[in-house]
């Protein structure tokens, strides 16, 4: 069978299809001797497989096809491979008792020695990536030696093909299995075969072929010894099938010495309360790392004063451009810095005041002692309460409240200002309908810098931050000391931790899924529990 569409009557029959059917473990629901059987496999599938047994019915053909396709959609490449294993043996099994009339044994297994030193030949010649490859492709190369003129072999030539067939048959089998079979040894244990049998056909031809009587024993000890090595890998694929537990410490890690980018390893399992309670807290502890606002105002900080940067380079290099419009467009660059960094405050406030209404409720203990903390932080800052006035202006009166003012002097270094605009600002109703605000505004000697303002205000809203944290998320240092608690479980050892989410580990699944857990976190629990 060397394709799936250049399926033969001679390699293909319903023989195959049912051992196929037995191997991937569906189960015969209708039996209708003589006509057709139905196999159904509720664990894999909804569909039905119609195996038709009358070889003379117009549709059995086209039914063996349908068969085989859903086969292959159910279970994969493994359908493939095990067809071949099952033609190959059913070929050798009736050539060890087929009788071909006018064909000289003689002449056969003298012809036989000779092709099996070619196989040899060729297995020798084979390159391949794994010894899951190799040992597919020397399949291949026996396939193609025995297609065209297996029908017409007889005793003793057939018991030579017989041995070497079964050999190759386990070999491909305990490829399935995670046992340590490299090409190295594959290639020896099919030499091995291949000798064992030129020496059989050195002392056939010489001494004579053995009795019929001798030829049925040893084909029924290949077959026997076979059946012994079939059982053993089946075991072995059972065992390797089961699953490991459901939930524990996954590691992944590289092995120079591994033919794999990652490598997967269950450290140690975990009951399922366990798993909820690790992951529980993990879960909560990255929201918190995530939801890291004041980061974000720094960044928007960051901008603003690469723009800055960027805008006295260009002074520096060409001067001040000729032309408002030129003009125009740097203040415009500036000003949308502005906005974004002065928008950065105002939403950290408003996320914090949803958080906070969010998990406990309206009007909770909790929202009023951040209120009283973004109301001491707006009344004894001014770089923060005058922020947030002049993002209240750009955005519902005039951008230009943002004023930028460009100077190169004589012999010295151009300079570049960001200033509140205190005209501007006097449009507000907000700052003009407080007294306190007005007051201060009017008592403004200058236009403050903007800049100035940025940086006062990020320092005093960051040593008020872990007070804002502590109120949003009272439970942190108990999952700090929790995920703690699950980075040991690790025992140090290096690699990618992850949390194993279902069963793994196992020949139908090898990698069960997992979460990365990151290293920010991890750390951050640490840290934070020392």
């Amino acid at each position: 069978m060397s394709t799936r569409d250049d399926l033969s009557s001679a390699d293909f029959d319903s023989n195959i299809i049912e051992s196929l059917l037995l191997e991937f473990n569906w189960h015969k629901t209708v039996d209708m001797p003589g006509l057709y059987q139905v196999w159904r496999n509720e664990s894999r599938t909804t569909q039905e497989i119609i195996l038709p047994l009358d070889p003379n019915k117009g549709d059995y053909r086209s039914l063996l096809r349908r068969a085989f396709q859903i086969l292959l959609t159910e279970h994969g490449s493994d359908v493939e491979r095990t067809a071949n294993l099952f033609s190959i043996r059913q070929k050798s099994d009736g050539n060890s008792s087929h009788e071909s009339l006018g064909t000289d044994p003689t002449s056969q297994l003298r012809e036989w020695a000779h092709k099996l030193a070619d196989f040899q030949a060729a297995v020798d010649r084979i390159s391949a990536p794994n010894v899951i490859e190799f040992c597919e492709k020397a399949l291949g190369e026996f396939q193609a030696l025995t297609h065209n003129s297996a029908a017409t072999l007889r005793a003793p030539a057939s018991l030579l093909i017989l041995g070497i067939a079964h050999t190759i048959i386990e070999l491909v089998g305990r490829t399935a299995t995670r046992e340590t079979l490299t090409q190295a040894d594959a290639l020896t244990t099919i030499t091995s075969s291949v000798a064992a049998a030129l020496a059989d056909a050195d002392t056939w031809l010489t001494d004579g072929p053995p009795s019929s009587e001798e030829a049925e024993r040893r084909k029924q000890a290949v077959i026997d010894t076979a059946a012994e090595a079939q059982k053993a890998v089946a075991i072995r694929l059972a065992e390797e099938d089961t699953p490991s537990t459901t939930h524990g410490a996954l590691l992944g890690y590289q092995d120079p010495n591994v033919d794999a980018k990652i490598i997967f390893t269950q450290v140690c399992s975990f009951t399922e309360d366990e798993h909820t309670r690790y992951s529980t807290a993990y879960e909560r502890l990255k929201r918190r790392i995530d939801r890291d606002l004041l980061r974000y105002i720094f960044e928007q900080i960051d901008l603003l004063l690469n723009a800055a940067a960027e805008i006295l380079h260009q002074l520096d290099k060409h001067g001040i451009p000729g032309g408002d419009s030129a003009v125009d467009d740097l203040g415009r660059r500036l000003r949308y810095a502005v906005i974004a960094m002065t928008s950065a405050f105002q939403i950290h406030q408003d996320q914090t005041y949803w958080l906070v209404r969010d998990k406990f409720g309206k009007a909770s203990k909790e929202e009023e002692e951040l209120r009283a903390l973004f109301n001491g932080l707006y009344s004894g800052c001014f770089g923060y309460r005058w922020l947030i006035e002049l993002r209240h202006t750009m955005l519902h009166i005039n951008m230009e409240a943002a004023a930028l003012k460009l100077t190169i002097k004589m012999n010295d270094e151009p300079s570049v200002e960001i200033n509140m605009d205190r005209e501007w600002m006097k449009e507000s109703s907000g700052v003009m309908g407080k007294a306190y605000k007005r007051n201060e505004l009017l008592a403004l000697k200058d236009d403050p810098s903007i800049i100035a303002m940025a940086r006062e205000a990020y320092v005093e809203l960051s040593a008020i931050q872990d007070d804002i944290d502590n109120i949003l998320y009272p439970e942190t240092t108990d999952d700090a000391a929790i995920v703690s608690e699950l980075v040991a479980r690790f025992d140090g050892r290096e690699g990618m931790y992850a949390l194993q989410l279902g069963p793994g580990f196992s020949r139908s699944t090898r990698i069960p899924p997992y979460r990365q857990l990151s290293p920010v976190v991890l750390s951050y629990a640490e840290r934070y529990s020392a």
